[in-house]
């Protein structure tokens, strides 16, 4: 049977949020298993930048799940997997054996450069304006990261927040959500931040990183 193609036209709110989820699922599933490689190649710096990366992405989907909840309930999910590849995700081939926390880095950044390109591309295509609402609000979050990648400045280990920024979505501006979702939405972007500066002072003692 063949796969159900994603009909960016005809996708409501709820099928945009099960696909904001499965985006975010299917980079931590991925981050998780580079991690695994890069410990194999006795890598362990990008091994733990993969890791963090990975708890990011799961943070951040069981937010857009817990807003999905909130305005969908157990409402089946019409959207699957099988309907997108590696939009967030890193490719396979971004890894390579020996690969520094650095490279690591570099790679999260084509991934959100990737993401960004993802929804900026859907928009056109969208017609409910809630779910342009929330495309574009996605997409807003990547722009900064696309800039670092493109003039290659040097980043700051203080910008590791913004790797993954698009994780504190704005999405609750949306007009659905209610003051307990916006207090967990500052709940994780507190955790981002404590993460980020436990991974800054690992990167201290890294060759490269900076």
């Amino acid at each position: 049977m063949a796969t159900p193609k994603l009909d960016l036209s005809r996708l409501s709110l709820k099928d945009a949020l099960d696909l904001a989820v499965l985006i975010e699922e299917e980079a931590h599933e991925r981050y998780l298993e580079l991690a695994d490689q890069m410990d194999q190649h006795r890598t362990p710096e990008a091994a733990r930048f993969f890791r963090f990366m990975a708890e990011n992405e799961a943070r951040h989907g069981a937010l857009l799940s817990e807003q999905r909840r909130v305005l969908f309930g157990d409402a089946p999910r019409d959207v699957t997997r099988a309907m997108l590849f590696e939009v967030e995700a890193p490719g396979y081939d971004e890894v390579r054996a020996f690969m520094t926390a650095r490279r690591a880095l570099e790679v999260a950044l084509r991934c959100e450069e990737k993401a960004y390109a993802f929804f900026t591309e859907a928009l056109p295509h969208v017609d409910d304006p809630e779910v342009k609402a929330l495309f574009d609000e996605l997409a807003s979050e990547e722009v900064s990261h696309q800039d670092l990648v493109r003039v290659r400045k040097p980043l700051p280990v203080g910008e590791l927040q913004a790797v993954v920024q698009h994780g504190h979505m704005k999405i609750q501006n949306l007009g659905h959500l209610d003051q307990g979702n916006r207090d967990m939405a500052r709940t994780d972007h507190d955790q981002l931040r404590r993460s980020g500066e436990h991974l800054e002072k690992d990167l201290d003692f890294i060759p490269g990183a900076r």
